[in-house]
């Protein structure tokens, strides 16, 4: 059946079923856009949560019943797919079910995201993409190491086939062959006199410990080699041509993103297993010589110990080529294709929240953001009075604030807007016994992920014992909120860089999680975090960025400047690598009279040069400037730094938990400030705005008018929030 026909039949199928919605319905999506205060008070569909629908039911009456909930309960539309069961894309039956729920919504005026999978992670397709082509499969990079001052080494060797057995001395890329002590699947070995560090490497298949083995994946099947190109061809051939084929060419007609589900390379043991492991592809190695110019294999020990001073070039030529790699060879593809049928490419990636374990899955978490239209995070929990899980060794339990402005930083750096997160009470599900949150908390939670920059939510909580009044009530302040805050871009004087340079010259593989770094790896991933808690909670707006925005971006006016954003301090959270360009551009900036503050580490190196001239003539040059430096452990003193320097975003008296976020929006400064407490609060906020301007209510919907926005009374009950809007900024400037 043709798509025009095979739609038009679900249109007429549906029109037959259709049934009263309560009265609560959608706004009509009118030619023009519809005026702000009417947008705000009935926020559109687009803004509203999306509940995740995975699967249609059969029958046309249990279908409208499906779109009669999500109407009743003021949700936006839904994540849907065609069901995983029965054949997935190659059933007749959940085709004819998807286009007839499909039709039901556009009937209803709701909208649709694409899921692209059948479970997760992505990239899978179930088992279609491996189907006739094991070659595909995920491989990992596993290994096993030990030190000696004497003592006979043995070691098993890990699964797979072998790369390299070999012994240096420790501190020393003067490498032993060992390939020959190896009997039986056993390293044995005596070293001579000195301090040794023995190595064995394989390329094994990637699945025992990993996420597709133990977590609830819903198909424990085996994954793909996502840094092999071939896997995303085929992938996209057996998932998104197919929708394309089904549903029309012009995707963007019926949904409003497509949704990829944590893709990864998958290189972290959720369960301690006996070897190490770190991404790989069987094309690693030429890869390798034809970027970095030098042999891989030779120089895998430096991946996990210490061979000197090629120790930390080797780590950064490692990670930087698998970040770069898994964007040319995944997102950017599905980017490319979801351009060609006119539909944005969006989803979430893997444990986002610790910017450590961004290294093994990733590479380059940001860059890989930065190839999606649409990126986003997941929550795991809605829970905003927990505080962050201080490790590297597993999930951060709270509310991901932090995650979702790395999110939000990569859709603001390339002019977007969509920033998704899949909102849901993961956490407090599986507590002994199960965690109820007050409905204050839950708004509480995302409020905390708005504040962080999220504009699209979406969930699969279903909160049995809540009433359709809680969801309609939740889905207005959260599609007010996004109404508000959705385009312009961020209001930040700050931008914080993100150090993964530095971390990939601290990190080496683990057994399990990422337990076995050394405290030196750890300080980069907690400097970073706290300096962005500190900010956070001393309201003061932030963009992350990265070496490439800093190379591309100019100086001028004493502030660092891409698009609108103009970032008059940088911080650099454990920062002591990065690229040549990047550090001559802070040096710029430092001589302009903006800002470059130091936490945790100086300007020492960049990713070719260990220690890098570029680098040093740039501390050199901040000492003798006087510029600030803080050392691990003072970052909540970046915030007094920044009061010296600059004025204060927003005045609140008194002082209590209220946090803010601040954009400009459609010729209007926007901010909306919550109660981050489970206790009311009240008292007086200034603005930096001039003017008269709005005060809006996300619970009401009420805009209420004020003569300025000084000295502003303001009243807001556990994590409540309240929006500003006026029309000029303080000092007049809208750039």
């Amino acid at each position: 059946m043709q798509p025009s026909a095979f739609v038009s039949a679900a249109v007429a199928l549906c029109a037959a079923a259709a049934a009263a919605y309560g009265g609560v319905t959608m706004p009509p999506r009118p030619a023009a856009p519809r005026p702000f205060l009417d947008r705000f008070a009935n926020p559109g569909p687009d803004a509203r949560i999306l509940r995740i629908n995975h699967g249609w039911p059969g029958t046309p009456e249990a279908r409208q019943a499906s779109v009669d909930e999500m109407l009743r309960q003021g949700f936006g539309g839904a994540v849907t797919n065609c069901s995983f069961d029965d054949g997935y894309t190659g059933s007749e039956a959940n085709w004819q079910a998807l286009a007839g729920g499909l039709a039901l919504m556009e009937k209803a005026g709701l909208a649709a995201w694409l899921y692209d999978e059948a479970g997760y992670p992505s990239g899978r397709a179930g088992r279609l993409v491996l189907e006739g082509h094991p070659e595909l499969e995920a491989v990992g990079l596993f290994s096993v190491t030990a030190r000696t001052e004497g003592a006979v080494v043995e070691l098993t060797v890990p699964p797979g086939k072998l790369l390299l057995a070999a012994a240096h001395p420790d501190g020393s890329d003067r490498l032993q062959d060992l390939a020959s002590s190896i009997a039986d699947g056993k390293l044995r070995w005596t070293p001579p006199p000195g301090a040794w560090r023995v190595c064995i490497f394989t390329q094994g298949r990637l699945f025992d410990g990993t996420q597709v083995a133990v977590s609830g994946v819903p198909d424990r099947a085996p994954y793909v080699d996502l840094l092999n190109p071939e896997t995303t061809r085929r992938f996209l051939s057996v998932t998104h041509d197919r929708y394309a084929q089904r549903l029309g060419a012009d995707l963007g007609k019926r949904f409003r993103s497509t949704f990829t589900d944590e893709p990864s390379l998958l290189s972290i043991h959720f369960n301690g297993m006996p070897y190490a492991v770190a991404p790989w592809t069987p094309a690693m190695p030429e890869l390798f010589r034809a970027r970095r110019g030098y042999d891989l294999i030779a120089a895998l020990p430096a991946l996990v110990g210490d061979m000197g001073p090629r120790t930390a070039r080797v780590r950064c030529d490692f990670y930087g080529l698998v970040g770069a790699r898994f964007r040319e060879a995944f997102f950017q593809p599905i980017r490319d294709w979801c351009k060609a049928h006119n539909v944005p490419s969006g989803g979430h990636a893997l444990l986002e929240e610790n910017l450590l374990q961004h290294v093994p899955l990733y590479g380059d978490l940001l860059g890989c953001f930065q190839a999606m239209d649409a990126p986003g995070i997941d929550a795991l929990s809605l829970d905003p009075t927990t505080p962050w899980y201080d490790s590297t060794a597993g999930m951060g339990s709270d509310v991901p604030w932090n995650a979702a402005r790395l999110a939000a930083s990569a859709a603001e750096l390339q002019g977007r807007s969509m920033v998704m997160c899949e909102a849901t009470d993961f956490h407090q599900m599986m507590a002994n016994p199960p965690i109820r949150l007050s409905d204050d908390a839950v708004r509480g939670g995302f409020a905390k992920l708005v504040l962080g920059g999220v504009t699209r939510f979406n969930t699969y909580c279903r909160m049995q014992d809540r009433t359709d009044a809680f969801w309609r009530d939740l889905n207005l302040w959260v599609g007010r909120c996004c109404e508000a805050l959705t385009g312009g871009f961020r209001r930040a004087d700050v931008a914080v860089v993100y150090p993964i340079e530095t971390a990939w010259t601290r990190f080496t593989p683990s057994t399990v999680w990422c337990e076995q770094l050394s405290p030196r790896a750890r300080e980069v991933e907690r400097t970073y975090r706290r300096v962005c808690e500190a900010l956070f909670t001393g309201r003061r707006e932030f963009t992350v960025i990265d070496s490439g925005l800093l190379e591309r971006a100019r100086v001028a006016g004493g502030a660092l400047k891409w698009r609108s954003n103009a970032w008059r301090v940088v911080v650099l959270p454990c920062t002591d690598t990065l690229t040549a360009r990047a550090w001559a551009r802070l040096g710029e900036l430092q001589a302009a009279g903006g800002a470059v503050v130091c936490v945790g580490a100086r300007p020492t190196n960049t990713p070719a040069s260990f220690p890098a001239p570029d680098a040093q003539r740039l501390e050199r040059a901040l000492r003798k400037a006087g510029a600030p430096y803080l050392g691990i452990g003072q970052e909540q003193q970046v915030v007094d730094l920044l009061d010296q320097r600059l004025p204060a975003a927003v005045r609140v008296a008194p002082d209590g938990p209220i946090r803010i976020t601040h954009r400009r929006v459609d010729g209007h400064e926007v901010l909306l400030v919550v109660n981050d407490s489970p206790k009311p609060w009240s008292g007086t906020l200034d603005l930096p705005v001039l003017g008269s301007g709005q005060a809006l209510d996300p619970a009401t919907g009420v805009a209420a008018a004020l003569k300025s926005g000084k000295d502003v009374a303001c009243r807001l009950g556990p994590y409540a929030g309240m929006i500003y809007r006026f029309a000029k900024p303080a000092g007049g400037q809208a750039r």
